[in-house]
Formats: C-alpha cells, sequence, structure tokens
C-alpha cells in the first residue's frame, strides 16, 4: 500500500506520533497521494522534487470558498499559539483546492489542541483527497504523449488521479531510465515544480 505524501489537516490535531509519516506538514483538507517527498524510485510513488494527490471527493470552487476562510483561522491561531511563522493556506494549482505551503512547520502539541475547535468546522469533504483538475489533467496526457514520443513508448497516461502507472519495465529501470526523457518533457509538464507522481501498475 502506499505512503501518503502528505499529511492530513487531522494530524496536525492528534499527537505527531500517531500519524508522522516522516513527510513535512504542509497538509491540506485532502490527504495527499502516493510518493516519498524528495524521493526519486519508482514505486516509491515519486520522479522528481515530489509526488501528487490522490483521487476523491469533492468539488475545487465550492471546496475552496468554504475551506479558506477556515483554514486561514487555523493559520492564525497556530501563529498565536506557539508557531508565528506558520504559513496561511494557498491554492494547490494541481487539484484547485486549498492547502497549506510545503514549507509549512511542524505545529507545537499545544498550539494543535488550542485550534483545534477551529478545524472541527471544516465541511466534511475538507478531510478527502481531491482530484487533479481538468486542465491540469489535459497537461498530464500531453505530458505523456511527450514522455512516448522521446523514446518510452510504454508511458503510461495518468491515472485518475493524476499518477503515472508504471509498467514494470519502468519501474525497474527507475528513475535514471528515464530522467533524460524527463528534462526534455519538463516544458509540457503541468506542474510548477516539475514533479511527477508515478506508482507500479497494478497486477
Amino acid at each position: 500500500m502506499r505512503r501518503a505524501m502528505i499529511l492530513a489537516v487531522a494530524c496536525l490535531f492528534v499527537p505527531v506520533a500517531a500519524c508522522d509519516t516522516g513527510d513535512p506538514p504542509h497538509a491540506p483538507p485532502g490527504a495527499g497521494g502516493a510518493g516519498n517527498a524528495g524521493g526519486g524510485s519508482p514505486g516509491s510513488g515519486t520522479a522528481g522534487p515530489a509526488g501528487g494527490a490522490s483521487p476523491g471527493a469533492g468539488t475545487p470552487v465550492a471546496g475552496t470558498a468554504q475551506v479558506m476562510p477556515v483554514m486561514q483561522e487555523i493559520s492564525r491561531c497556530f501563529r498565536s499559539h506557539g508557531a508565528p511563522g506558520f504559513p496561511d493556506p494557498i491554492v494547490d494549482n494541481r487539484s484547485g483546492y486549498p492547502i497549506f505551503p510545503p514549507n509549512a512547520p511542524r505545529v507545537p502539541q499545544a498550539a494543535r489542541a488550542a485550534c483545534e475547535p477551529i478545524a472541527r468546522r471544516l465541511p466534511p469533504d475538507a478531510m478527502a483527497t481531491h482530484p487533479p483538475t481538468p486542465q491540469y489533467m489535459r497537461g498530464l496526457i500531453a505530458y505523456a504523449r511527450c514522455m512516448r514520443s522521446h523514446g518510452l513508448p510504454d508511458w503510461p497516461d495518468p491515472d485518475p488521479g493524476g499518477e503515472f502507472p508504471l509498467p514494470p519495465r519502468l519501474l525497474a529501470a527507475g528513475k535514471r531510465g528515464f530522467v533524460a526523457q524527463m528534462r526534455g518533457c519538463a516544458a509540457v509538464n503541468p506542474d510548477p515544480s516539475k514533479r511527477v507522481s508515478i506508482r507500479g501498475a497494478a497486477s
């Protein structure tokens, strides 16, 4: 089973040991998808700086309107309870849904406890994961076409969560087996950081 790249909002409000995956707590209102931050080996979920998001419930427009004000209030609460550098939320270009920035620091337990009542006001689907927007998905499909045209005919189209289910050959090759193609197709990668989320194809 793939490990979540990023933590859900709930993990900001329980003891760190209960949900610490070793990843930074830039907790969006939906749990992240596959991958390890900073990884590069296929199967771990990431080829490049970081992994991506998995499919789930929620509509980005409605979600942003409901969730963003509450997350902004959470940020203010954290800053006033021992985490002065905690950033305001942003809208994820991948899903169109609010997240906390990747450089968000860990939050002290006292701040989590003080701000938990605010987090409870998040709408029910705030804890769901959110798929890429149609525009972002079109970019991923163009990226897949580019990879195939650059000598990887078995590079797959993305799945509904925006991950590339690599076949065994590419998984065995590892990132070194397609890093040249990734560089060649970087211009059509819709991710500003040129991240690519990968996973093993279902058997």
